[in-house]
This record gives structure tokens, sequence and C-alpha cells, in this order.
């Protein structure tokens, strides 16, 4: 856990310092149970903006496409970082099976609803609406500015948590779709204040 710390102090103060980070909305991060972090993808670099505006501790763990960890040294530090792969083509059990775990340990899970890098007003998956409504956790959405210019001003909101709307009965694939614009129309607000 040192060497996690030390490493994530680094690159946090590293990339504070490249793009000026202001974090709008810390207040509304939850301290006493788990909950999943949502926020928009446009850039490689939006994990360590999520991390810079949620902290440290406790580890935040991330969902990844399975790509990323064909590389051993890659792979190997993005486990220890709190990555985990996940097979974006099909529904990836074990995956799944990792993030509700997570969640229910009291961890923070974090996920992109868009599934991939897009703009503000891409499509999303079910995934984030599927993992929300199974677990019954806090969402807490995040907006991460799309244009990030070195050097430059980059204030990154974090809105209050909330919960979406539980399905009546069992969820179906729409109710996780639902679930999922849900949390997307929650960040995408979070992009004007």
């Amino acid at each position: 856990m040192i060497v996690y710390t030390i490493i994530a102090v680094i690159v946090i103060a590293i990339f504070r310092a490249l793009h000026l980070v202001k974090v709008v909305g810390r207040e509304n991060v939850p301290t006493d149970r788990g909950y999943m972090v949502c926020a928009n993808h446009s850039s490689l670099s939006d994990p360590i903006y999520l991390v810079t505006a949620v902290g440290i501790k406790p580890k935040v763990r991330f969902m990844a496409k399975k790509e990323i960890f064909k590389n051993k040294l890659l792979g190997a530090l993005f486990r220890y970082l709190g990555g985990f792969p996940v097979d974006r083509k099909g529904a990836d059990v074990s995956a799944i099976k990792e993030a509700l775990k997570t969640v229910r340990a009291g961890g923070r899970l974090a996920i992109f609803p868009q599934g991939t890098r897009h703009s503000v007003d891409g499509d999303v998956k079910a995934g984030a609406g599927m993992l929300a409504l199974r677990t019954g956790c806090d969402v807490l959405p995040i907006y991460i500015p799309e244009k990030k210019w070195r050097f430059g001003r980059l204030k990154i909101v974090i809105g209050k948590p909330f919960r979406p709307t539980p399905a009546e009965g069992k969820p179906t694939q729409e109710d996780y779709h639902r679930a999922a614009e849900e949390i997307f129309e929650k960040i995408s607000e979070l992009a004007g204040k």
C-alpha cells in the first residue's frame, strides 16, 4: 500500500501541475460506504483525473479493456493500481463478479458508462446501470472536461451521490440501459457547473 500511495501522489502531483486542476464538489464524496464512481471518458488520462478528484484512499478499482493487460509489465502495474480486465465484446462474468464484490465489500469502483472514449454526448452502455441496480449502491457522478490543454485550467466537477431509479421486479436489459442513461444524464448536467 505504501508503494501505491507514493506512485499515486507523484502521478497526481504531475497531472495537477500540468493542468492546474481544480476540483469542485469534493464534499460530495462518500466516506462511509462502498459506491460507484461514474464519469465521462474522453481521454486516456481520465482515470488519473478521476482519482485526483476523489482521492487515493481507499484505492479506486477500475474496469479496463482486457487488451491493456496483454503487456505483462503494464498489466501487472495496472492490476497493482486497482485495475482489472473486462472483455467488452460480451458478458464478462468474472469482471462483473469482481466489480460487484468490490462495491459490496465497501470499496470504490470506477466505471465509464460510455464503455470507451467518446465525447460527452456519446452513447452509453448498459454495464454501469446493471452494476448500480444489482448492488443498490450510490453512484457518484463526475464530469471531467474533454479538452485538456497542457498548463491550462481543468475544472473537475463532482455531483451529489444518488441511486438510479430501481426496476419494478427483476431488472431487465432495458432497465439496465435506462439506469445507465440516468447516470450519464447526471454526469452531463455537471458539465455546465
